[in-house]
């Protein structure tokens, strides 16, 4: 065999294998985001929800990572979904203490205002941040103070 016929082979299997890690790449990115679909869809009928960037829970301390997802209010409670680590907050509406808005978070800085959620459950009281659209919207459908 020539040496451009090795480098041919050669050639031939990174382009092989670079084309299935597309493909098996792809495959698990549709999987994800089938999965996310279906914890958001799971929450049932919504008055309001938006995307949002995740600050962080108080409770959970300032080492954690923010991720993107979905903020969502249904008749009983705020749901974050969060895309990337796969989780969820949920936070009973008859819990929530007040709202409020600030640029920054268990240290975390945004140039943005972001909205903050605290709540009280089982005489222990708790905050999470979210950066996201329409802040005046939630505030005015979480604060307990406004009627």
């Amino acid at each position: 065999m020539s040496v451009l016929g090795i480098i041919g082979l050669i050639l031939a299997a990174i382009v092989g294998f670079f084309a299935i890690l597309v493909i098996v790449g792809a495959s698990r990115i549709r999987r994800m985001r089938n999965a996310y679909r279906a914890r958001v869809d799971a929450v049932g009928a919504v008055e309001l929800s938006g995307q949002a960037n995740f600050f962080g829970q108080a409770s959970e301390g300032k080492a954690q990572v923010r991720g993107l997802g979905t903020l969502l209010l249904s008749e009983s409670e705020v749901v974050f979904v969060q895309l990337m680590p796969a989780r969820e907050l949920r936070i009973s509406r008859d819990s929530i203490t007040s709202c409020r808005v600030t640029r920054h978070f268990l240290g975390k800085t945004q140039g943005r205002d972001l909205l903050v959620v605290m709540w009280e459950t089982n005489g222990m009281g708790d905050a999470a941040a979210f950066d996201t659209p329409n802040i005046s919207d939630w505030t005015s459908r979480l604060d307990p103070s406004v009627s």
